[in-house]
């Protein structure tokens, strides 16, 4: 399944899944659109800050929509994956982002293909 992935976080096999609701999750935490995902990748690939930032971001989204697909009430404790996120092995980093490009990008297509729903008909009658 796209965007599905665990990763070892804090000693703990930890099971995370990006899809539209990590989306929608992410952009409420963040304060952004849609829209403005592409600009959260601007730069961090030299700002080490900025990086391990955006990368606990995505974690909690992806472990927060995993509990909620799974049935599990639990609220990921930020502070504690904020700091748990050191224990990550680098290796882990590009299949986090991948994970979440993955969705990211059927997220586009699906908004793509939205925009064609939103015109007005071309042919009355068929309306």
């Amino acid at each position: 399944m796209k965007g599905l992935l665990t990763i070892p976080l804090g000693g703990v096999k930890t099971n995370v899944q990006f899809g539209m609701y990590a989306i929608k999750l992410l952009t409420e935490k963040r304060g952004i659109t849609l829209n403005d995902l592409g600009e959260l990748f601007t730069g961090v690939d030299t700002d080490p800050l900025k990086s391990f930032d955006l990368m606990v971001d995505l974690l909690w989204a992806g472990i927060s929509n995993y509990n909620l697909i799974n049935g599990d009430s639990t609220q990921v404790n930020y502070f504690k994956l904020y700091q748990d996120f050191g224990s990550v092995d680098k290796s882990e980093y590009e299949k986090i982002f991948k994970g979440f490009l993955e969705t990211q990008i059927s997220g586009q297509a699906l908004s793509a293909s939205n925009d064609e729903m939103d015109k007005e008909p071309t042919d009355k009658k068929k309306v």
